[in-house]
């Protein structure tokens, strides 16, 4: 009796963990059972959003937001974000330096990119993804703790970051481990997994091969593991067998994680604002006054990091305005230059950033070169500000008083602006930049009249239609109005196209030609 009791204890304790069922997390419960997931030692992973029976939509839920575990892993990225601006910022502005920080920067970014999207399609909330997560982030830790060491090297001969790949190296085998458990739990994406899990080993062996080289062969064939990192991973899901058997991401979670890593770059840029505190030393009255600086040049970090907020999250951003379609909502391709095209503007915030501690610390004065710097950058911000707008579909039918075309032609002429202000080198460096804040402040100011006389437009249009629509009714009922009369209304760009269809049907009924060239006579003026 004892022994057959302590096989029923065996099977209660192995039947959790041996588990092989899938389970599909319902859309908004993956919260709530994270608390009792995270006591169980493991748990299958299941799929958090799968496609419809159309392969049109996904059941992703909208109201869907990051997990502690995200918010946790984003204040990693914060410290390598900072240990990275402090070592372009100490090894100089030049043209090895920007280089370097580009090949430092990129694959920072697609590390944070493929976990991100593991996490937004799979779930997993026990304590073996809790390990996997812990060692994720000590992983990301010790790569940020190389990155000082990469931007040391001076030449391309002198290039040797061997322990930063390595660690790469190691964060991509670790992802492998996590989609192995996938691929073996979830038989809906066992196809795309072993994809990716390719992938991933063909990177990881790349990087592998980079740690092994030195100098001007290691830099060489960094950059081929970055660029086909990028390769790889779009071109293949531009294929059509990948598109088949693609997991769908959640869009909203998608698009905010990337708006969490743009406050990261902002909150480094306001971090830089804040190098150099005031010191108030009665002994020296000489230094009293001397102080306008500094607030200057916070109040400069706070507005043009506002200005930011404002163009990427609200007025500029154009995404989520009636009749327009999101980028990554629209088509594969335009989603992936959507997540790619916030590689420049992060490092863009993260090169003002660099500038604007310069700034505060030296003294309000700067380098030609950090003059050029700082343009160039909050340039190239306004720019990938406006390309990202050009990535959204509007639709036609909607009315604008002030069109898209015309909103880029001021962002265009604006960030040119801002790029000119570096060849005034006779220009003070605090004027400069808040010359560059100012130019930013208006652009500001345009989207916001912009979208206040759109928004005007639009109901105007919908006042009109339903005016038109009333008299139409009116019309019919009387004489002078047949089921036979067809109005080609969709000339008319301010009827929905609902309305269109309405209107403009077929007739129905026959009738003589007399009765037509009548019913013509009659309606002539009208028409």
């Amino acid at each position: 009796q004892r022994r057959v009791h302590g096989e029923k204890a065996l099977i209660r304790m192995t039947t959790p963990l041996l588990a092989r069922q899938p389970t599909f997390a319902a859309p908004g419960e993956h919260q709530s059972a994270n608390a009792i997931a995270i006591g169980k030692i493991f748990r299958p992973p299941s799929l958090r959003q799968r496609w419809d029976a159309t392969r049109t939509k996904s059941t992703a839920s909208s109201h869907r937001h990051p997990t502690w575990f995200d918010l946790l892993y984003d204040l990693v990225f914060v410290s390598a974000m900072a240990k990275l601006g402090l070592a372009f910022r100490e090894s100089g502005v030049s043209a090895y330096s920007i280089v370097m920080f580009l090949a430092l920067f990129i694959p920072i970014f697609w590390q944070w990119n493929h976990v991100n999207q593991y996490l937004n399609r799979f779930d997993s909330e026990d304590l073996t993804q809790a390990l996997f997560f812990l060692l994720t982030i000590m992983a990301t830790m010790c790569l940020s703790a190389n990155i000082g060491a990469c931007m040391e090297t001076k030449n391309l001969t002198e290039f040797h970051c061997s322990e930063f790949s390595w660690w790469y190296a190691g964060l991509k085998l670790i992802l492998i481990v996590q989609y192995a458990r996938v691929w073996f739990y979830i038989d809906e994406a066992k196809p795309y997994v072993a994809w990716l899990m390719s992938f991933a080993c063909a990177s990881c062996v790349l990087w592998v091969g980079t740690s092994l080289t030195t100098g001007s062969q290691q830099l060489v064939m960094w950059w081929v593991s970055v660029s086909a990192d990028f390769i790889i991973f779009a071109g293949f899901h531009r294929t059509a067998w990948v598109r088949r058997v693609f997991i769908p991401l959640n869009i909203v979670l998608s698009e905010e994680r990337l708006g969490g890593f743009v406050i990261i770059a902002l909150g480094e840029m306001i971090n830089n604002g804040l190098a150099a505190g005031v010191v108030d030393d009665s002994s020296h009255p000489e230094t009293h006054g001397s102080h306008f600086h500094i607030y200057a040049s916070i109040v400069l970090t706070a507005l043009i990091a506002f200005d930011i907020k404002m163009l990427h999250f609200d007025v500029g951003h154009m995404g989520h305005t009636p009749g327009t379609t999101h980028a990554m909502r629209r088509h594969s391709l335009a989603g992936l230059v959507f997540n790619v095209s916030h590689i420049p503007l992060l490092m863009s915030l993260v090169m003002v950033g660099s500038v604007l501690e310069k700034l505060v610390t030296e003294g309000g004065h700067i380098t030609v070169s950090e003059r050029w710097l700082f343009c160039v950058s909050l340039a190239v911000s306004v720019f990938v500000f406006a390309f990202m707008q050009l990535l959204h579909l509007i639709s036609p039918t909607v009315q604008r008083a002030i069109g898209v075309g015309m909103q880029l032609l001021v962002r265009s002429i604006f960030a040119t602006l801002i790029l000119c202000l570096a060849l005034f080198e006779d220009l003070a460096a605090l004027a400069m930049v808040a010359l560059g804040a100012l130019l930013l402040t208006l652009i500001v100011v345009f989207d916001v009249f912009a979208r206040f006389m759109n928004a005007r437009a639009t109901a105007q249009d919908e006042k009109l239609a339903a005016g038109f629509e009333m008299d139409y009714s009116a019309l019919k009922g009387t004489d002078h109005l047949h089921d036979g009369l067809s109005i080609p209304v969709r000339r008319f760009s301010i009827f929905p196209a609902s309305m269109a269809e309405t209107i403009s049907q077929t007739p129905t009924d026959t009738t003589t030609a007399n009765e037509e060239g009548d019913r013509e006579a009659d309606l002539s003026p009208m028409a």
